[in-house]
């Protein structure tokens, strides 16, 4: 079940246990397969009905995005009104929706904007279009030289509330990768043993699912594996930032989707016909410069002085010019 969904669950769920009576609904659920016969037994077995609803509702979290489509569909015979509420895209749908988004980008490490930060916003369009169609095992590289910005576009791009929560199901998770030294492997295993910590604190991760860390590199990347393929992790996405090494690319290639920044695009050669290649270019377009500048100066852009675009044209649009 994706973040959004369970945070509806929550919101509602006081409401839920005083209403529901789960006789009423267990027999549904069951026929579509989102309980087990153990899990209706464990269900009915607790000794109050608010209890049992509280069971009902700690085991939905843990299914898929099709239970929670069952569950409202249960509630719509018996309890309108709650099954309403649950489907409503109203203000306090809103709300949960941006909390959603703004939690998957913290827990996922994703990095704020600089306060002088410009969207490039033709970029960020590109970026996103390619992240949209992006297929598990597949690649979108950022390549462009030190200093034309590649992690601000891809924080920028992942600035999107729709992309974040409906194509990778709130899960993504930012790791810088430029402070590996591959010589040692104990950094590159350090690196991955970071991530599988953050997978493990992903609220829908099954127990069973969480792996031990591993000693080896061999180790790691079977046991990123095994959590992409995770209900709740399937569709994520993971931002490997600052890419200098083919051995970064080869140890992460573990089947999930994946944006990379490298100033080196030779560094993505073990994956070839897997990746879109993304040129960063280091100069702003006019507009791009008169923004910073109106930024830095702390006024609006029309109250720049015509120099303004001359600055530009002689820095060719390069803000360290």
């Amino acid at each position: 079940m994706d973040t959004v969904r369970r945070m509806r669950l929550q919101t509602l769920r006081e409401k839920i246990v005083q209403d529901v009576h789960v006789e009423y609904i267990l027999d549904y659920l069951i026929s579509k397969d989102v309980l087990s016969e153990d899990e209706m037994e464990r269900i009915k077995g607790e000794k109050t009905r608010k209890d049992q609803t509280r069971h009902l509702l700690d085991i939905l979290p843990k299914k898929n995005i099709d239970a929670f489509e069952h569950f409202v569909q249960a509630l719509k015979g018996p309890y309108p009104w709650l099954s309403e509420q649950l489907e409503a895209e109203g203000p306090e749908s809103y709300q949960i929706e941006e909390k959603s988004f703004f939690d998957s980008l913290l827990l996922g490490g994703l990095p704020q904007s600089p306060p002088h930060n410009v969207e490039r916003k033709e970029k960020v369009e590109e970026v996103r279009q390619h992240l949209h169609s992006l297929k598990r095992g597949h690649y979108v590289v950022l390549h462009g030289m030190t200093g034309s910005g590649k992690s601000c576009l891809a924080a920028a791009a992942l600035d999107n509330k729709q992309l974040v929560i409906e194509k990778f199901k709130g899960a993504v998770y930012w790791i810088g990768v430029g402070d590996i030294n591959t010589e040692r492997s104990g950094d590159l295993l350090c690196h991955m043993t970071d991530l599988m910590e953050k997978l493990s604190h992903h609220p829908e991760v099954e127990l069973k699912r969480q792996v031990q860390s591993s000693t080896s590199i061999n180790g790691a990347r079977e046991s990123l594996r095994r959590y992409f393929t995770s209900d709740a992790l399937r569709e994520g996405l993971l931002i490997l930032d600052d890419v200098s090494s083919p051995e970064v690319i080869e140890a992460f290639d573990v089947g999930c989707k994946i944006l990379v920044t490298t100033k080196d695009s030779w560094v993505m050669k073990s994956v070839e016909g897997r990746q879109c290649l993304v040129k960063v270019s280091e100069g702003f377009l006019e507009q791009e410069s008169l923004c910073l500048m109106a930024k830095c100066v702390g006024v609006d852009i029309s109250q720049l002085p015509p120099q303004a675009k001359k600055i530009h044209k002689l820095c060719k649009g390069n803000a360290t010019g």
